[in-house]
């Protein structure tokens, strides 16, 4: 309903392209990032997910969804507030031979299950115990929300935010700011200029460079293309 979104506006370039794939394919698994933390320690989980909660009720990007049907260019719904999904589970009676390939498992079905663009959040949570000190925390989220350069932002919050509870401490974060001035930005660009540009730049060029992990970098190194790696697994200690 319309009362329950907070403001509503278009896509970035990046946004529109990872939507375009997810209409395309939406359960191939290609833009679900996964981060998986390896925590030695024995961590306070209602702790841990109220701090998770509070960055989420920060940031609106992290209170998104999508909508492409019956309007001229797709947007995207700042919601509100939303409901984080949580799986907690205890694996200390399971052997521990078997906590990888559990793991291993959850990753999989997640990638496979994917994300609803219609429905916010598109994330999820789950927190492992596997010790008396141990516990995997997996964070699965759309590409589409966060790239390689914010989600460590993220993260840092989290992790701030619980520590700080824990010592029975508040601390204060700046306002962040909105991913809606980025795809303004954006929006007031000259492309004409920025072809300009990118046309001087690559002058001379005649063929494409080419990506590890593609069919022409494995020709070039004398190596098949083949599947794309597994997703990498990124761990915090």
């Amino acid at each position: 309903m319309a009362d329950q979104l907070e403001t509503t506006y278009g896509l970035s370039p990046i946004q529109q392209g990872m939507l375009f794939h997810h209409l395309s394919s939406p359960h191939s698994g290609v833009d679900i990032e996964q981060i998986v933390a390896s925590l030695d320690e024995a961590i306070d989980v209602p702790a841990f997910q109220r701090a998770f909660e509070q960055v989420v009720a920060r940031h609106a990007v992290l209170r998104t969804s999508f909508r492409w049907e019956n309007v001229e260019n797709p947007v995207q719904d700042v919601h509100r507030a939303v409901a984080l999904p949580v799986l907690v589970e205890d694996w200390r009676s399971v052997a521990a031979t078997e906590h990888a390939a559990r793991l291993e498992d959850h990753l999989r079905r997640e990638r496979e299950r994917g994300f609803d663009l219609r429905e916010a959040p598109l994330q999820r949570l789950a927190i492992f115990r596997t010790a008396e000190r141990h516990f995997e925390v997996v964070w699965s989220f759309h590409h589409i929300l966060l790239d390689g350069r914010s989600f460590p932002l993220a993260l840092g919050e989290i992790f701030s935010i619980y520590d700080a509870s824990l010592r029975g401490a508040t601390i204060e974060l700046p306002t962040p700011r909105l991913y809606r001035d980025h795809v303004e930005h954006l929006a007031r660009q000259d492309l004409g200029a920025a072809t300009a540009f990118w046309r001087a730049r690559l002058a001379g060029f005649r063929t494409p460079t080419p990506l590890p992990g593609s069919a022409a970098a494995g020709r070039a190194s004398g190596r098949g293309g083949g599947q794309p790696p597994h997703p990498p697994r990124k761990k915090k200690k």
